[in-house]
């Protein structure tokens, strides 16, 4: 006889969605659990609900108690931050100008367009 499952959570609280991030670490068996893999492997819930929740996968999984499973990259306080968002037009271009001897930027005296080309040195 075949097992009927119920493909979507009862409620959405935060116990819930963090109950099915629990199941479906339960049922994987890799060494970390990715966002990719859960949005297979879960019928009931998307990432991006629990994103939306939580803020981030990371922060899901370690308010699961999994914090073990993540296998991404890193992310620190500047990286969530995005101090860049912040920059006005003129303080983006002098960062841009500071990006290294094989980025060479210029400013179109007719648009005011800002414009890079690239020394290729092999």
């Amino acid at each position: 006889m075949t097992r009927f499952e119920i493909n979507f959570l009862d409620d959405y609280t935060d116990a819930s969605l963090l109950d099915e991030v629990r199941r479906v670490a339960a049922q994987h068996s890799g060494p970390s659990l990715s966002s990719g893999t859960f949005e297979q492997l879960s019928q009931r819930v998307s990432v991006s609900t629990i994103r939306r929740r939580f803020g981030t996968w990371k922060d899901a999984l370690s308010k699961a108690g999994l914090e073990h499973l993540y296998g991404g990259r890193k992310v620190s306080e500047k990286m969530k931050a995005q101090p860049a968002k912040q920059l006005s037009k003129a303080d983006l271009i002098v960062e841009l100008t500071k990006t290294g001897p094989c980025a060479n930027w210029s400013r179109n005296d007719e648009s005011g367009a800002v414009q890079r080309t690239l020394d290729h040195q092999l």
